[in-house]
């Protein structure tokens, strides 16, 4: 009895009756029933997702202008200049360049370019890519 009347209590604080709480309870059950019914899960589904998945990661970027401005900046790092100061002193993008380049995203950012990402999430810590050709996700130039 003590138990029905807090229940009781409970449905009056929110306004409801006994009989729109059983209500609610039934639209809600038909609606996870409904949504069972036309959503399905593969398990290859799962995996294509897993896979396609990079939890947010912290990395540098210098972009430039052109490829060859790209090439002597990558030659430049490769003779051990300092990633962050070439960064700072070459890089176009007002963003990341006053931090030494440093950015984070992951699989799931649409600030950075699709090509950047890949490329990214493929190299291990203290790793240089490539230059990288990309289209800005913002302005569509490459």
């Amino acid at each position: 009895e003590a138990q029905g009347a807090k229940f009781t209590d409970a449905l009056k604080q929110y306004g409801l009756t006994e009989k729109d709480f059983k209500k609610q309870l039934k639209q809600t059950a038909a609606f996870q029933e409904g949504m069972k019914a036309h959503l399905k899960i593969t398990d290859e589904d799962l995996k294509t997702a897993w896979a396609s998945f990079h939890p947010e990661v912290e990395a540098q970027i210098i972009q430039v202008a052109s490829e060859d401005d790209a090439k002597a900046v990558k030659k430049e790092i490769t003779d051990g200049g300092d990633f962050a100061k070439i960064a700072k002193d070459k890089s176009t993008d007002a963003a990341t360049k006053k931090d030494g380049g440093k950015i984070k995203f992951d699989s799931q950012s649409t600030t950075v370019p699709a090509e950047v990402k890949e490329a990214a999430f493929k190299l291990k810590d203290g790793e240089v890519s490539e230059p990288i050709t990309a289209t800005n996700a913002q302005t569509y130039q490459t």
